[in-house]
């Protein structure tokens, strides 16, 4: 496989893009609230390929939450490709997994989160509220 080069102006330039859009994308969720806006805006930094596990965490968070499932279960493989694994992050794929309604998968991650190490109190109570409608 041939290696790109990627000068170092270019990752600057895609960094300010990435972090302008997430200004706009906190703007139109907790502002204007205009849903098409955000989902359009999330769409674009998630082309971008945002090099920050928070940012890609974001995305995939409002996809679950406005239940825009394949985008989102594409926001989930995304970062389990490319960072490590995290009680949040299996918290997420459980949520993408209730979304399918695949209780097992749903079950299975969030059991896997709350036996990790250091694990957030609030990603903790997360996967607990999560695994109690899984179970419903």
């Amino acid at each position: 496989m041939r290696k790109i080069k990627v000068s170092k102006k270019d990752v600057e330039k895609k960094q300010k893009k990435v972090s302008k859009l997430v200004e706009e994308l906190i703007h139109h969720h907790l502002v204007t609230h205009d849903v098409r806006k955000l989902l359009d805006v999330a769409q674009q930094i998630y082309e971008l390929r945002p090099k920050d596990p928070e940012v890609a965490e974001r995305i995939a968070s409002i996809y679950i939450d406005y239940k825009v499932t394949d985008k989102a279960a594409q926001a989930v493989d995304y970062l389990e490709e490319r960072f490590e694994k995290t009680p949040y992050r299996l918290f997420l794929r459980s949520r993408v997994c209730d979304l399918k309604a695949d209780y097992g998968g749903c079950v299975k991650y969030a059991e896997e989160a709350l036996t990790m190490q250091n694990i957030p109190m609030l990603t903790r109570m997360m996967c607990h509220n999560i695994l109690g409608h899984a179970y419903r």
